[in-house]
């Protein structure tokens, strides 16, 4: 099997994966925005009870914010956890079409700060990263996440500073794809 037969036959799903994390990160700004301006509202609530049908009491914005405070943590968890299938099924493609990692090709190539890596790398490793972030991680993988948070100039990237947070979407963003055009384009530099 090649790679364009494979990218075809999972175009479908990595397509609607990369739609789906786009609205979830749309509807996480909007959650967001408005916990800000429930918080603004609760700030400058006088009224410590509600007359009935006129305002909002104190202790209902605080109902309102603890609700959007876990509105969203589970939004970023589907987040994470719908980048990570879209790893997944990257990483699954690599291994199909060429089997064992030191068989598959590098594909582009990263460098910022000093320090490179390769589709090939930030595909395995962010794969695991994502299916293990609840488990001490190898230490291979550390590394790689370190180095990556170097090329990228941000700390968000590195799984040692971040243990037990899955780091899928910060990959998949590093990564630029911002739609199925950009995942195939890069999927394709390793056929």
């Amino acid at each position: 099997m090649d790679l364009q037969f494979y990218l075809e036959n999972t175009r479908y799903a990595s397509e609607n994966l990369l739609r789906l994390v786009w609205e979830q990160k749309q509807e996480y700004a909007r959650l967001l925005q408005e916990h800000e301006q429930v918080k603004e509202q609760r700030e400058s609530c006088y009224a410590p009870v509600s007359h009935k049908g006129i305002g909002t009491t104190k202790e209902d914005l605080d109902v309102k914010i603890e609700e959007l405070i876990m509105a969203k943590e589970i939004k970023v968890n589907s987040i994470q956890v719908l980048s990570g299938a879209l790893l997944q099924i990257a990483k699954q493609g690599m291994s199909i079409v060429h089997g064992d990692f030191n068989n598959w090709p590098a594909g582009k190539e990263i460098q910022g700060n000093g320090q490179r890596v390769t589709l090939k790398e930030i595909i395995r490793h962010g794969r695991n990263q994502a299916m293990h972030f609840e488990e001490d991680l190898y230490e291979e993988t550390k590394e790689f996440f370190d180095r990556l948070a170097v090329v990228a100039g941000d700390d968000a990237l590195s799984a040692r500073k971040h243990p037990g947070k899955n780091l899928a979407f910060q990959v998949v963003q590093f990564l630029h794809w911002n739609d199925y055009a950009s995942y195939e384009s890069d999927m394709l530099l390793m056929q």
